[in-house]
C-alpha cells in the first residue's frame, strides 16, 4: 500500500473515530436532557392535578374523563394520589393502572421524597407533595412520544451525516496527503532523471525535511560521481598505459617466433604467449571502449554516416585479419541508396565489429551473414550465423559485463563484447535484440532511426 493511501486511511479512521465520539456524546446528553425535562413535565402535570382536586374542588370524574379521552392523542400523564397512610385518594384510570403502586413502593417514596425510574418505555416519578397543610404521595407516569421521535430523528440524522462526513473526510484526507507528498513525488521525478551518464545533476534542496533528504541524496551523488570519474579514468589510463608495453611485447614475440621456427617446443610456447598477449591487448581495447561508451552522451560527437559504407569497411578489415572467414552481405535496398543515420562512427564500428567477431567465433563453419534493409522510419541491421546458439538460461544475462555462459568452452573471449555493443546501442537510442536457438544459430537485430 502506498504512503498516500496509508495516510489517507489513517486520517479518515482517526477523524471518523473523533466524529463518532462526538455524535455519541451528543446523543447521550440529548437523551439525558430529554429524560430530565420529561420527568419535570410529568411532575408538574401531577402537581397541577393535585391542586385542581384539592384547592379548586374539581370533581375527580372530570379529570378522569379528560385523561381517558386524550391519552392517545396528546400528552396525558397517569396520576395517582395517596395519603400518608397509603390510602388511594385519586387515580386517572384504576383499571389500567400503569404503575401498579405497592406499599413497599409508596414506603420508598415517602422515605426518599422523590423516586424516578423507567418502566419499559414509560417514565415514572413518585414524589411527596404538600398542599393546604396536607401531605400526599403522588405517582406520575407517561410515554414521551414526541421526545422519543425527536431523539430518533436526531439519531438518523447523525447516522446520515456521519456516513457523509466519513466520505468527505476521506476525500479531504486524500487531497491533503497528495499535497503533502507532492514534494516527495517531485524529488523522485528529479532523481529518476539522474543516471550514470549525468551524475552532475543535483536535487533541489530546501529548509524542510524534504530538503534535508535532497541534501543527503546530493551528498551521495557527489560521492558516486567522484567514484564513477575515478573508475573511468582508471580504466582509460590503465588501457592506455598497458597498450604500449603490450604492443612492444607482441612485436618482440613475433620477431622471436620468426627466428625460432626450428624448435617445436619453443615455437609452441611463443605462439601461446603471443595469443595471450593479443587477447590481453583486445581486453584492454574493449575496456577503453567500454569506458567511452559510459560517457555522457553530450560529450560524444555524432554525425551523419552511411551505415552501408561502414559495414563494408568493417567486413573488409575482418577479412584481412581472418582470411578463412566467410561473410555474406545482403543489402536489400535496390531502388536507391540507404538513408544516412546519426551516429558516432568509431563507437558504432566497435559495436558492429564485436557482433561480427562473435558470430564468426561461435559459428561452426567460420561464416556469418550480414543483412541491411529499410523499414518504416528506420534501418534494420541483422547479423546471422548457423552456430552453436545460446542456451535460454544464458540469454537473459548475455549483456552483463564479463558474463560468459556455457558457450565459453567453445571459444575464448573477454565477456565484454556484447555489453559494449548494448551500451553503444543505448547511446545511439537504438534497440538491440538477440534471437537464438541451441544447435540452430543466432540472429542479432539492431534497429536504427533515420536522421
Amino acid at each position: 500500500m502506498k504512503i498516500q493511501q496509508r495516510i489517507t486511511l489513517l486520517f479518515t479512521a482517526l477523524s471518523a473515530a473523533i466524529l463518532l465520539v462526538f455524535m455519541l456524546l451528543i446523543y447521550f446528553f440529548s437523551n439525558q436532557n430529554r429524560t430530565e425535562d420529561f420527568f419535570n413535565t410529568i411532575e408538574a402535570e401531577a402537581v397541577t392535578k393535585v391542586s385542581l382536586l384539592q384547592e379548586s374542588g374539581l370533581y375527580p370524574e372530570i379529570l378522569q374523563t379528560i385523561y381517558k379521552n386524550n391519552r392517545d392523542e396528546i400528552l396525558e400523564v397517569e396520576v395517582a394520589i395517596y395519603d400518608q397512610n397509603f390510602a388511594l385518594l385519586y387515580h386517572d384510570d384504576v383499571e389500567v393502572d400503569l404503575v401498579k403502586e405497592t406499599d413497599s413502593l409508596l414506603h420508598e417514596i415517602r422515605n426518599q421524597e422523590k423516586v424516578r425510574w423507567k418502566q419499559e418505555e414509560l417514565q415514572v416519578s413518585g414524589f411527596v407533595h404538600s398542599v393546604g397543610g396536607q401531605t400526599y404521595l403522588v405517582t406520575a407516569a407517561a410515554l414521551d412520544r414526541q421526545g422519543l421521535r425527536k431523539l430518533d430523528t436526531l439519531k438518523n440524522t447523525m447516522v446520515f451525516l456521519g456516513l457523509g462526513g466519513i466520505v468527505f473526510l476521506y476525500l479531504i484526507g486524500r487531497y491533503f496527503s497528495k499535497k503533502s507528498l507532492e514534494p516527495v513525488g517531485d524529488l523522485a521525478a528529479e532523481a529518476q532523471k539522474i543516471t550514470a551518464k549525468n551524475l552532475h545533476l543535483r536535487l533541489r534542496e530546501g529548509p524542510d525535511e524534504i530538503g534535508q533528504l535532497a541534501a543527503t541524496f546530493n551528498s551521495m551523488l557527489e560521492r558516486l560521481e567522484t567514484s564513477f570519474q575515478a573508475q573511468q579514468q582508471f580504466v582509460s589510463y590503465l588501457g592506455h598505459e598497458i597498450q604500449t608495453p603490450l604492443a612492444s611485447i607482441r612485436g618482440d614475440l613475433e620477431l622471436t617466433l620468426e627466428k625460432n621456427q626450428s624448435n617445436p617446443e619453443i615455437k609452441h610456447v611463443l605462439e601461446s604467449l603471443l595469443a595471450d598477449s593479443r587477447a590481453l591487448s583486445k581486453l584492454c581495447g574493449d575496456l577503453i571502449d567500454l569506458a567511452k561508451a559510459n560517457y555522457d552522451k553530450s560529450r560524444i560527437q555524432f554525425a551523419k554516416i552511411s551505415l552501408e559504407a561502414l559495414i563494408l569497411d568493417l567486413v573488409g578489415e575482418l577479412l584481412r585479419q581472418q582470411p578463412e572467414a566467410k561473410i555474406h552481405l545482403s543489402f536489400e535496398e535496390k531502388e536507391h541508396d540507404f538513408p544516412q543515420i546519426i551516429a558516432n562512427p568509431y563507437l558504432l564500428s566497435v559495436a558492429i565489429k564485436n557482433l561480427l567477431e562473435n558470430s564468426l567465433k561461435y559459428s561452426t563453419n567460420d561464416s556469418c551473414q550480414v543483412i541491411l534493409r529499410s523499414e518504416d522510419k528506420g534501418l534494420v541491421l541483422q547479423v546471422k550465423d548457423q552456430g552453436i546458439g545460446i542456451p535460454t538460461e544464458d540469454q537473459q544475462r548475455i549483456f552483463e559485463p564479463f558474463y560468459r555462459g556455457k558457450n565459453k568452452r567453445f571459444a575464448k573471449g573477454t565477456g565484454v563484447g556484447l555489453t559494449l555493443a548494448k551500451r553503444i546501442a543505448d547511446l545511439h537510442e537504438t534497440s538491440i535484440h538477440i534471437d537464438s536457438e541451441v544447435g540452430v544459430g543466432t540472429v542479432v537485430t539492431i534497429r536504427f532511426p533515420i536522421s
